[in-house]
């Protein structure tokens, strides 16, 4: 057949497949094997990739059970790694399993060099989880290094520009109100008068569940409440 001796091969709606990418995924559908751990890095991602496309489950799971085992010792640059592609493929089980490995250490999560690359959407998501315990002056300035970062031009406190909407929600979903009175004027700058008095204002006046506190009762919750001090 002609598609043997080609290096890319058309397929209609989608484009061109690499003839390393289309063989494997073909022999799949057949065979049901594919020798994961036998491809480059690059090429294996760039399968899951077609196999996300194309929506297929078994191979997909092969694939990234094949990646977290083989990025064991580092689960952290495993998640970053594929942070993205569960974005780009609206692969919402795969960002979930994600979430969850970061939430395994988040404060080492949320001060990892790689947190700066993640999308608004994709940063506001991870951070408006309850279950994820960060320390929230971790999480404050983590949200304050990614617009300096990603939109340096934005002005200061980081929700007063329109232009800006996803910094402004970003913004927002710091919980300001776990901070101490002292993080609280060390950040206030970046924040602006309303959301720092409404956060003084909780912390006066509520309790901690009003307060939208992070963790979970016994262990996660007793690191969270370091924040309240």
């Amino acid at each position: 057949m002609q598609e043997s001796t080609l290096d890319e091969i058309e397929l209609k709606g989608h484009g061109n497949l690499k003839k390393e990418i289309f063989e494997p995924i073909l022999k799949y559908i057949y065979s049901g094997n594919m020798e994961v751990g036998s491809r480059e890095n690059d090429t294996i991602m760039e399968i899951l990739s077609e196999a996300l496309f194309f929506s297929m489950s078994e191979l997909v799971d092969e694939i990234l059970a094949y990646l977290k085992e083989s990025n064991k010792d580092n689960r952290i640059q495993w998640v970053f790694q594929m942070l993205p592609f569960a974005e780009k493929h609206s692969n919402n089980k795969l960002k979930e399993e994600c979430f969850k490995e970061l939430e395994v250490d988040p404060d080492t999560a949320i001060k990892d060099d790689e947190t700066m690359n993640l999308s608004a959407k994709t940063l506001k998501e991870l951070i408006s989880r309850n279950s994820f315990w960060a320390l929230e002056e971790h999480i404050a300035f983590a949200v304050i290094n990614w617009a300096k970062k990603n939109k340096p031009r934005v002005p200061m406190p980081l929700n007063s520009a329109k232009e800006w909407p996803e910094v402004a929600s970003l913004a927002r979903a710091v919980r300001l109100s776990q901070l101490n009175e002292s993080s609280l004027e060390a950040l206030r700058r970046y924040f602006p008068d309303e959301q720092v008095l409404d956060a003084m204002f909780l912390r006066k006046y509520t309790s901690h569940r009003q307060r939208r506190d992070r963790g979970l009762p016994g262990k996660i919750q007793g690191h969270a409440s370091s924040n309240r001090k």
